[in-house]
């Protein structure tokens, strides 16, 4: 039922006009490099352009506001789709997003009410339609089986998962560059 609805929801993108596994996107900086860059005194919106990619985690629609959570391999980072800073084809885009899609968003830094950093989009972008739904939100993937077996889902799905996965990448190039050093030669088998 879900998988039917998110084609529908592809189709729609396709009657748009917009192409739903979408194109290269340059200039892309990461989550937590653009967190990183906010300022207190930015105010509301007052940032520097700034252009982010990720996947959807978290979606809140408030009418003519919906505040979008993104998430790539860096971190998390809060993102505002507003109608009066949206054309109108962004802004029906917006309609048709759901939890683990990718886009890329352009705007100006900022934050809310609350304090969060935020990017207030004026650009829309859609990288990546999600035809299966993302894992429970609590449970994540809890059968282990399931978890090697979609691994892809895994490490997008859980933080911790990806931050070892990086860990485990640092510890093995260094006993490479170790054994490097004092001659020895990897071998294959």
């Amino acid at each position: 039922h879900y998988e039917q609805e998110r084609r529908a929801k592809r189709d729609k993108l396709r009657e748009l006009g917009v192409d739903p596994y979408g194109q290269r996107a340059e200039g892309v900086q990461s989550l937590a490099g653009v967190k990183a860059q906010f300022t207190p005194d930015m105010g509301h919106d007052g940032g520097p352009i700034v252009k982010v990619a990720g996947r959807i985690m978290l979606k809140r629609d408030m009418g003519k506001l919906s505040f979008l959570t993104l998430r790539d391999e860096s971190g998390d980072l809060q993102v505002a789709l507003d109608k009066k800073r949206l054309d109108e084809t962004a802004w029906e885009v917006r309609n048709q997003l759901d939890l683990g899609d990718q886009i890329v968003v352009e705007g100006a830094l900022g934050q809310t009410n609350k304090g969060e950093t935020t990017v207030w989009a004026t650009s829309l972008q859609i990288s990546s339609k999600a035809l299966l739904p993302p894992p429970a939100k609590w449970e994540g993937l809890s059968d282990v089986e399931l978890r090697y077996r979609q691994r892809y889902v895994d490490l997008w799905a859980n933080p911790e998962v990806m931050r070892m996965m990086h860990l485990r990448i640092r510890i093995v190039d260094e006993i490479r560059n170790f054994m490097k050093s004092r001659g020895y030669v990897e071998v294959e088998t």
